[in-house]
């Protein structure tokens, strides 16, 4: 089975928040957080997460 990179918006727990999280390929998880509503975090993989990657050397 080939994983593939992975981008969603989640809900922190116990807080009004959203991050976006980010699973790897090989495993690793990075989160991004800033988001006040899940509309942000979406925003954010659709618009802003393809220059993140790249700066990142990573790719969706």
């Amino acid at each position: 089975m080939t994983r593939e990179l992975t981008l969603r918006p989640q809900q922190i727990k116990g807080s009004p928040g959203w991050f976006v999280q980010i699973l790897f390929p090989d495993g690793r998880e990075k989160r991004i957080s800033r988001f006040l509503t899940k509309e942000e975090a979406q925003a954010w993989i659709k618009n802003e997460s393809d220059d993140w990657l790249a700066g990142m050397g990573e790719g969706r």
